[in-house]
């Protein structure tokens, strides 16, 4: 990713104007994701998916034949349904309560800006503050991830049911490692449903359960088929046919916007500054220009180097890794 000062003869074949403009290579970059994920635990027989293809939210990403079904947090088990030879149809089998009275909903809208607080991930541990006075403190993990939102399990602390919090990378709770904000909710019981005859019920009602333990087998007359649940380009498969998958384990990930991304110095925040109206071009199409935006713009500590992220305003759907030029130059 560099900047240069595009000669004439360069701009007769780039740009439709013929005036020197600053120039900025980047690449188009996965802006949000969606995790598709096993809907129960089970065989994978079918794996339609690619990588690079583009998929719509019907599109189906697997076949799982359900074999055994695992608690997905630790917890209580506070009521059970459907008794061992009797057949589900789907309906809800058991229910589990979370031992941990508190679930936190966050966004990374109010990160500290640098690269590494943009990069949240499902099993990552974090530290929670609460915003008013910072008295209230918790351990949590990240059990999901949506694009700017994620879901935060809280393992251990004490907080108050409404409040706003800080979430961070670090015990220390310093501003550059807030990696967003969240609210803290109360945590509801989850029913686990299923589709077969329910061969043996491993667990009994008010037995506690930890996350990943078994709690029922059944035998399942159809392979389920999961579905993509949202639309974009396959950017990752996880799983593998004819291999066993867990409940709710990530079968693939789902790009479901767009974003450009450029490397600069630090002296380009003149231009490359939040909000700035820029063009770009493709690399596979050096003759048309696009409009763009600069959404935010990110320094890690003590580097001479930017990140600006930007936001294309034109309607295309640009493929992941696609090389393009972001330019000052008017359209």
């Amino acid at each position: 990713m560099k900047r240069s000062t595009i000669c004439l003869a360069a701009l007769i074949l780039a740009l439709p104007a013929a005036a020197v403009a600053s120039v900025w290579q980047g690449a188009v970059e996965t802006a949000e994701t969606h995790d598709v994920k096993a809907d129960a635990e089970g065989i994978v027989e079918t794996l339609p998916l690619r990588v690079g293809e583009y998929v719509t939210a019907d599109t189906e990403a697997a076949g799982i034949r359900e074999s055994r079904v695992f608690a997905p947090f630790d917890g209580r088990v506070s009521g059970i349904r459907v008794l061992e030879g009797e057949e589900a149809a789907g309906q809800t089998i058991l229910t589990v309560e979370p031992v941990s009275p508190y679930d936190v909903y966050c966004s990374v809208k109010d990160a500290y800006k640098t690269v590494q607080n943009t990069k949240v991930s499902g099993g990552q541990r974090v530290w929670v503050r609460c915003a008013a006075d910072g008295s209230h403190r918790a351990v949590g993990r990240i059990t999901t991830v949506d694009g700017l939102e994620f879901h935060t399990e809280i393992l251990g602390g004490e907080l108050f049911i409404g409040e706003s919090v800080f979430i961070y990378r670090e015990g220390s709770f310093k501003d550059e490692d807030r990696l967003g904000t969240g609210t803290v909710v109360e945590s509801d019981e989850i029913g686990i449903s299923a589709k077969g005859v329910i061969l043996s019920m491993e667990v009994t009602e008010g037995e506690e359960v930890e996350r990943g333990e078994l709690l029922f087998t059944l035998a399942s007359s159809d392979a389920l088929v999961t579905r993509c649940g949202a639309e974009g380009w396959v950017t990752e498969i996880l799983a593998e046919a004819g291999k066993n998958t867990e409940e709710n384990a990530v079968l693939a990930r789902i790009s479901t916007a767009q974003q450009l991304a450029v490397e600069a110095q630090v002296e380009d925040t003149e231009v490359l500054k939040e909000g700035a109206r820029l063009s770009y071009w493709r690399a596979d199409d050096p003759h048309t220009l696009h409009a763009c935006r600069v959404e935010r713009v990110l320094k890690d500590v003590g580097s001479e180097k930017i990140t600006a992220v930007l936001e294309s305003l034109e309607e295309e759907v640009l493929p992941i890794g696609l090389t393009v030029y972001v330019t000052d130059e008017a359209q």
